[in-house]
């Protein structure tokens, strides 16, 4: 897997806007797997998506539409940066 992606959002008015993002790691919740990406231009910002593997080097990324579940990745991403 490569260390940047460029991933598509959404701005407040509905264009497109194109972010490149430093991958920050893979993790696990429940089953689950969740990636959490840095933009490159944000040093505060962390994104976090479900991670769906297509083959070795591509990969889907879902939003997380369940806040329940939003609230326990978000947790669980905390747990591990503080573990480092």
């Amino acid at each position: 897997m490569e260390n940047f992606i460029t991933i598509q959002l959404l701005g407040d008015d509905g264009s497109a806007i194109d972010q490149e993002c430093m991958i920050i790691g893979v993790f696990d919740v429940d089953g689950q797997d969740y990636i959490a990406l840095a933009p490159t231009d944000d040093n505060e910002t962390v994104l976090i998506y479900g991670y769906h593997a297509v083959d070795q080097e591509q990969f889907r990324l879902s939003d997380i539409e369940d806040e329940e579940t939003y609230m326990k990745v978000v947790a669980e991403f905390n747990a591990i940066i503080s573990e480092e």
